[in-house]
């Protein structure tokens, strides 16, 4: 989900999504495999500037 809205000096797009490791292909080894979450959250916050 994004959120874009009007700022002072430009625009804002705020949102976030969650991601797997291995669509991205990043090996966790069985050691730690059970302390890593399945899904990670990415968040952002972009102030875009003309």
């Amino acid at each position: 989900m994004v959120k874009i809205s009007k700022a002072a000096n430009g625009v804002t797009a705020i949102g976030s999504f969650e991601v797997k490791p291995e669509d991205f292909d990043i090996e966790i080894s069985s050691m730690v495999r059970k302390k890593i979450a399945d899904k990670i959250k990415i968040s952002y916050n972009f102030l875009l500037v003309k």
